[in-house]
């Protein structure tokens, strides 16, 4: 435990916040879990992995288990998520719930972030 803790401080010191987020996004959860149902999002190609990943982590809200089974194809998210998403080798790989439930809000945020940022008003 104190190791992993350490190596979360030493790689903070490389400007990565994401190490943190699991912990923060758990703390408001709830919350975040009623923003993302009330937006009703969509996805704008024919690409719907990020939509299906947010209806996956939707669908198992109630759960508090670990690791979720492997039930969602995620080819949109980076190695970084990769090494942390996924564990138990590729032979029986299982999601950790609290990391996924990080990934896809990360996603969906820059991705509101994109939409935002390319919407004027007249």
């Amino acid at each position: 435990m104190v190791d992993s803790k350490c190596n979360d401080i030493l790689a903070s010191h490389g400007k990565e916040y994401r190490i943190f987020l699991p912990d923060e996004i758990q703390k408001r959860r709830t919350l975040l879990f009623k923003i993302l149902k009330a937006l009703e999002l969509n996805s704008s190609t024919q690409d719907d992995h990020l939509i299906a990943a947010m209806h996956y982590i939707l669908d198992n809200e109630k759960k508090r288990a670990l690791f979720l089974p492997n039930e969602v194809e995620l080819p949109f998210i980076t190695n970084f998520w990769q090494k942390r998403v996924y564990s138990g080798g590729s032979k029986n790989p299982k999601v950790n719930r609290k990391v996924l439930e990080s990934c896809i809000l990360e996603f969906v945020s820059k991705g509101l972030n994109c939409w935002c940022n390319n919407f004027s008003v007249n």
